[in-house]
């Protein structure tokens, strides 16, 4: 799981979730998007295709 660090402002966060997305695509690998504080995100199963966790599962241990 990738993580990435939260820029000031919601487009050059939207942007880097964007490469990130592209990595983990790539790669296959799991997006993992923390957004608390910063702004509101519905949960989502995938973007594109890119499986992504966005809820409280990000706070949870491994294979919980």
């Amino acid at each position: 799981m990738h993580h990435i660090a939260t820029p000031e402002g919601f487009g050059d966060y939207l942007w880097s979730l964007a490469a990130v997305g592209r990595y983990a695509q790539r790669m296959s690998r799991t997006l993992a998007i923390d957004g608390r504080g910063s702004f509101c995100l519905e949960p989502v199963q995938d973007i594109g295709g890119v499986p992504v966790i966005c809820d409280e599962k990000i706070n949870a241990p491994e294979g919980a």
